[in-house]
């Protein structure tokens, strides 16, 4: 699932999502601070935000 709101807060809720829905779920501001880590060469797994940073 796609969460395509900037605007909104939502990476505390992309883990619950997951639990609740048995899938993967991705926000736009999940997905820009995982491309952000990886091209500043971070590596480190963010627990509990979700697959994507996982």
């Amino acid at each position: 699932m796609f969460l395509s709101g900037v605007g909104m807060p939502t990476l505390d809720a992309l883990q619950a999502l997951e639990n609740d829905l048995g899938k993967p779920v991705i926000s736009a501001a999940s997905a820009m601070m995982w491309n952000a880590l990886r091209v500043a060469g971070v590596r480190h797994a963010q627990l509990g935000y979700g697959r994507l940073l996982s």
